[in-house]
């Protein structure tokens, strides 16, 4: 875990050195400012990250907030972006005030890459899948439709020749023909 101590009364921010090293950075490299926070947050979390904390500043009692909880990617060092699960609360003056706001930060990179690479395979499954019920399918159309119609041919040729020879048998081989017209279908 990284700690964060934000103070709302001075907007300085405390950043373990531990959280900085979680970015790549020794601890003299990054200082105690929210904007070192904001400025390496990912382009496509900066909105969504920003405004569910500014919901929760605003409202830090609600339980819809309380306590605060994301995930976004944070920019390392060395360019790449590390995949972050924060959770953090806020303490209030007796006011109902925010005074200050600690959190604990996640490295969770290694988790999300396993999730992309489970839903990517889960995706060549489901194509896998559906390329097999094709290939079954054609192969049923080509090959056991055609000997299904050969058959129901042949015991109605059988059923022409012996309707009046043997009208039980007859009657056997008519149900034949619908079962095999049914397993055609």
């Amino acid at each position: 875990f990284r700690r964060v101590l934000f103070r709302s009364e001075t907007n300085a921010v405390f950043y373990s050195p531990e959280w900085k090293s979680q970015i790549g950075y020794r601890n003299d490299e990054i200082g105690n400012g929210f904007d070192e926070w904001t400025t390496r947050l990912h382009p496509d979390d900066l909105g969504p990250v920003s405004a569910k904390y500014a919901a929760y500043l605003k409202d830090p009692l609600n339980p819809m907030f309380n306590p605060y909880v994301a995930e976004f990617r944070l920019l390392h060092k060395d360019g790449s972006y590390r995949w972050i699960h924060t959770r953090a609360n806020i303490l209030l003056d007796t006011a109902g005030k925010p005074v200050r706001m600690l959190g604990c930060n996640t490295d969770i990179t290694e988790r999300k890459h396993t999730e992309e690479q489970l839903q990517r395979l889960s995706q060549r499954l489901l194509t896998a899948e559906d390329t097999e019920r094709r290939r079954i399918a054609k192969e049923l159309h080509d090959s056991t439709a055609q000997d299904l119609v050969a058959v129901t041919m042949s015991l109605g040729a059988l059923a022409e020749s012996l309707s009046a020879t043997d009208p039980k048998a007859a009657d056997i081989i008519a149900d034949s023909i619908a079962l095999v017209e049914n397993a055609a279908n």
